[in-house]
């Protein structure tokens, strides 16, 4: 019994080793033009297994909800229109990937307005979480612009309690509702759909002082 007891902790102990050791050889990156169809590959994939089924549980009552599949189609396009402007890195808004094993296996898009770094999407390959990949590219973000204050992003209020958990884990407070001034494409305030969430970029400063902002 002691030796099998051994042999589970030593093969967790490896896991642990191993999973540790593929987060310490992510790259994350602004995205290049070679990046494109994969990141918009990667958008499609976790759109449809993990945005489908969150739009039609969690907001049967709106009109996302009821056609998720249409709804995705047109976000999918619109992203890729904005992964590719990513590419000439100019402007407010950036779009960084995560490759391990050169493969992209996470991105994250965000765009900074007044002292305030915002969140637009974040993905990482559900193959390749809990590696933190996420937390990378988040930090990646908040080390890019030094002179942001906080780190903003409206996460889904329904069928999302995973990523409200992430976004907890890494440093975020929920300040409430989505703010109800802001309307999403579809003509829905956010404070119907989305949590206000914020990192006080300062309480991570020791974190990202070995992050490379470019």
């Amino acid at each position: 019994m002691k030796f099998i007891k051994k042999l589970v902790c030593l093969m967790v102990l490896l896991i642990a080793i191993m999973a540790t050791t593929q987060a310490l050889l992510i790259e994350v990156r602004p995205i290049t033009q070679q990046d494109l169809a994969a990141a918009v590959e990667l958008d499609r994939q976790i759109s449809f297994d993990f945005f489908e089924p969150l739009y039609a549980l969690g907001y049967p009552e709106f009109s996302f909800g009821q056609h998720p599949h249409d709804f995705l189609e047109r976000e999918l396009l619109e992203d890729a229109k904005e992964f590719a402007l990513c590419i000439e890195a100019q402007g407010d808004q950036r779009l960084f990937v995560a490759k391990w094993s050169n493969q992209i296996v996470g991105l994250i898009l965000f765009h900074r307005k007044d002292e305030i770094l915002w969140l637009d999407l974040l993905l990482v390959d559900a193959k390749n979480r809990g590696l933190g990949i996420g937390k990378a590219l988040v930090y990646k973000a908040c080390a890019f612009w030094k002179e942001c204050l906080y780190c903003d992003v409206c996460p889904f209020k329904r069928a999302n309690s995973d990523t409200l958990k992430f976004y907890e884990a890494i440093g975020f407070k929920k300040l409430g509702d989505g703010p109800s001034d802001r309307i999403n494409a579809y003509g829905e305030r956010y404070s119907d759909l989305y949590y206000y969430y914020r990192l006080d970029i300062a309480a991570i400063k020791p974190m990202l002082n070995n992050v490379s902002s470019s």
